[in-house]
């Protein structure tokens, strides 16, 4: 959740997995964290390919 990833940020964390990506909300989670979390970097996992990457 944003909440996990603030909380991770807070204790000096600037990469995080996400995963299963699909299952969390896919790219539209990415892009809705991509503007207020701007300087955390994202490694999604499981369920992102090709097809629906954007």
């Amino acid at each position: 959740t944003p909440s996990e990833f603030m909380a991770l940020m807070a204790r000096g964390f600037r990469v995080c997995k996400l995963f299963p990506a699909s299952a969390v909300g896919g790219l539209a989670m990415l892009k809705g964290l991509a503007g207020p979390l701007a300087e955390l970097k994202l490694c999604p996992t499981g369920g992102i390919g090709e097809s629906n990457a954007g």
